[in-house]
């Protein structure tokens, strides 16, 4: 799981779609392709650098030229400028699963998955109970950029998810639900229930942890 959130604007997706496939380029050879000024493409080549979406390299020339930095997209941006072109083809990864294996093939696949992505939850979830656990999950999926919130409520812990990390996997038949929820069960505690869901209509997705006494 990638703890690096994504936040890149407009018109530094143009930059890296003028740099992906071509040599490395200089600003100005940017500027003139994009047709935007100095500034602006100063601007978001810095904001890329630190992003680490693209990386930099000096170019001496020969003579008295001065030397002049060469930029490039990194295997990183690569993989963001791809996820726009797979996107239909996570949208219809259920569909496919379904028509090769039917239920029985989807609940394996569901299953599975759960298991892989609690184990890799686990590697970095601490606390010896279930709450401290819950505690440690949430900071964890605050670094993934989901928006959560954790509350007291009537003898148990409420986690609330206003957004969710695998909504690009949502099709009708809620499975990324039934994965979160395992996913939550298998990192936190079998206890665990979710008693909301933003798919079904609630404000957001709510976990339910009962408290020992």
């Amino acid at each position: 799981m990638s703890e690096t959130k994504v936040n890149i604007t407009t018109a530094g997706i143009r930059i890296l779609k003028l740099l992906i496939g071509k040599p490395p380029q200089t600003m100005a050879e940017l500027i003139k392709s994009s047709g935007v000024t100095r500034t602006a493409v100063s601007e978001q080549l810095h904001e890329l650098l630190d992003d680490g979406f693209i990386e930099r390299k000096l170019e001496r020339l020969s003579g008295r030229g001065r030397p002049r930095h060469r930029y490039q997209i990194t295997h990183k941006a690569s993989l963001f400028l791809a996820s726009f072109q797979y996107a239909r083809v996570e949208m219809t990864i259920w569909q496919a699963i379904d028509e090769v294996g039917g239920a029985p093939l989807t609940r394996k696949v569901v299953n599975r998955l759960s298991r892989l992505i609690a184990k890799q939850y686990n590697e970095s979830i601490i606390g010896d109970d279930p709450a401290k656990r819950l505690k440690s999950m949430a900071k964890r999926l605050r670094l993934e950029g989901v928006l959560v919130d954790i509350e007291k409520s009537n003898g148990s812990l409420l986690l609330h998810k206003r957004n969710c990390q695998m909504a690009r996997l949502y099709n009708d038949s809620l499975l990324i639900c039934k994965i979160d929820e395992q996913v939550m069960k298998q990192t936190i505690d079998k206890s665990v229930r979710r008693i909301a869901c933003r798919h079904l209509g609630d404000p957001c997705c709510t976990y339910e942890l009962p408290l020992q006494k």
